[in-house]
């Protein structure tokens, strides 16, 4: 059947087909800001089968795709970097709020105050730089930071638009009980926009506290300087440098394993073990590590993916679509997840006859027909739709189990399920390739951070759309 602008699909035995790539949060260091795009489409199709393979089956296929790019923050012009940092010679951030803005020009006439309220020799007045002898919207004549009688240090807060009499207009400054004292150095209130100006602090709270170490203030840009530490506590103020990697603790950030025990993984920023039954799965290796689970990814999409019990009657069916003594792996006609019948039991969801030695009757096994709606149902089978017979997936060279597009199918260890173009209108053939080497596909199934590439190789994404692929760079 044909999706969308002409991707060609086979039905399979596994279910929907689920193609997604995970997201990343943006990200910045000094050589630039990592911004991640994803794009996200639903398409509901309906197939009928003829001739010996009648019955009609709807397939809703969602396939979110990531584009990763990285930008240069800092310089002037250039976005901020996280944290709202500008590293070029007078510049500061401006606009955006929260994590975005721009870096601007600062400290000339005119131009945005720069850090600590800084306009040289002029005045900070409503953020905006004032020259010396130019008179101030506050009142007064801008001399040496002061507004006339107002805005220096140790005289009044100047009375802003609406009567607040709560800005200072001079360098390293800030209004503290109607008087504008010092900011900025430890123990001091925090100059105007949470600045500091003491070397290894940060603004916490209205006071600036010394910062980076275990348990101390982050400093800017959510950084801490104590090993085996991240900055956590949700990034609206208070944040503190906490240890991290353990289970049960903030994931780590920056270079190095986001967590350092074994058989640990991030999950919603904190690490905890994974793989065994009831944990999330893993996101590198091997999913589940307990014998006899699957990663199953709960009804509506907002349950998370765990390690689940399976292959016995009832159960997901294990990687490949395994089940235990001889059972059937049965998919229902919506789309479903597929699910063991036992061995004995009526395969049902459409398909006659018993389940025995993992055909359903006469069909499902490799070598036998598809069983309705080009579904088979033993271990490492799929549908081949030119011929009406179940064939052996997921070896090299072979089709992927489950029928999916690359990050849906599966393959045995070592390959990955990769879409071939196969003519001009745009029709899409899905067989397991080599995986883990530079450039080519990253091994696994699920989003570009849960796949694996060999050591000194990273998992990246390219494209978009059914196009979109992930490769080892």
């Amino acid at each position: 059947m044909r999706i969308g602008s002409g991707t060609s699909l086979s039905l399979s035995p596994f279910g929907a087909i689920l193609a997604t790539v995970a997201l990343a949060s943006c990200s910045s260091s000094n050589g630039g800001l990592t911004v991640t795009s994803t794009a996200t489409s639903t398409k509901t199709v309906t197939s009928s089968g003829t001739g010996t393979q009648t019955g009609t089956v709807t397939l809703t296929v969602t396939t979110t795709s990531t584009s990763t790019s990285t930008v240069a923050c800092g310089g002037a012009g250039e976005a901020c970097c996280t944290g709202r940092i500008c590293n070029g010679p007078s510049t500061v951030c401006s606009g955006g709020g929260g994590g975005a803005g721009t870096c601007v020009a600062c400290g000339g006439p005119g131009e945005a105050c720069c850090s600590a309220s800084s306009c040289g020799s002029g005045c900070c007045v409503n953020n905006t730089c004032v020259a010396s002898g130019t008179e101030c919207s506050v009142g007064g004549t801008c001399a040496n930071g002061s507004c006339g009688t107002c805005g220096g240090n140790g005289q009044p807060c100047c009375t802003q638009t609406g009567g607040r009499a709560d800005s200072c207009t001079a360098s390293a400054v800030a209004c503290s009980n109607g008087t504008c004292a010092p900011c900025g150095g430890s123990g001091q209130v925090c100059c105007a926009g949470d600045a500091c100006t003491a070397a290894g602090t940060a603004c916490n709270g209205t006071s600036c506290v010394v910062c980076g170490g275990a348990g101390e203030a982050c400093c800017a840009g959510r950084r801490c300087n104590a090993a085996g530490t991240t900055c956590a506590g949700g990034g609206t103020g208070g944040d503190t440098c906490q240890a991290c990697g353990a289970d049960g603790q903030p994931c780590c950030t920056g270079a190095g394993n986001a967590c350092s025990s074994s058989g640990s993984q991030c999950v919603g920023g904190v690490c905890g073990a994974c793989g065994a039954a009831g944990q999330a799965c893993c996101t590198s290796g091997t999913a589940c590590t307990a014998s006899n689970t699957a990663c199953t990814t709960r009804a509506g999409g907002g349950g998370g993916s765990t390690c689940e019990a399976c292959g016995g009657g009832g159960q997901p069916c294990c990687e490949g679509g395994a089940c235990a003594g001889g059972g059937c792996c049965v998919a229902s006609t919506g789309g479903g997840a597929a699910a063991c019948v036992a061995s004995g039991g009526a395969c049902g969801n459409g398909i006659t006859g018993t389940c025995s030695g993992s055909a359903c009757g006469n069909c499902g096994a490799a070598g036998s027909p598809c069983c309705s709606n080009d579904r088979c149902t033993a271990a490492n089978t799929t549908c081949n739709t030119s011929t009406g017979n179940c064939v052996s997936c997921g070896g090299r060279g072979q089709a992927c189990c489950g029928g999916g597009r690359a990050g849906g199918g599966t393959c045995s260890s070592g390959n990955a399920c990769r879409g071939v173009a196969t003519d001009a209108g745009g029709g899409v053939t899905y067989t397991c390739d080599a995986c883990g080497a530079s450039g080519q596909p990253c091994c696994g199934i699920g989003g570009v951070d849960a796949r694996t590439c060999n050591s000194g190789l990273s998992c990246a994404a390219a494209g978009s759309g059914v196009a979109a692929t992930a490769t080892c760079q």
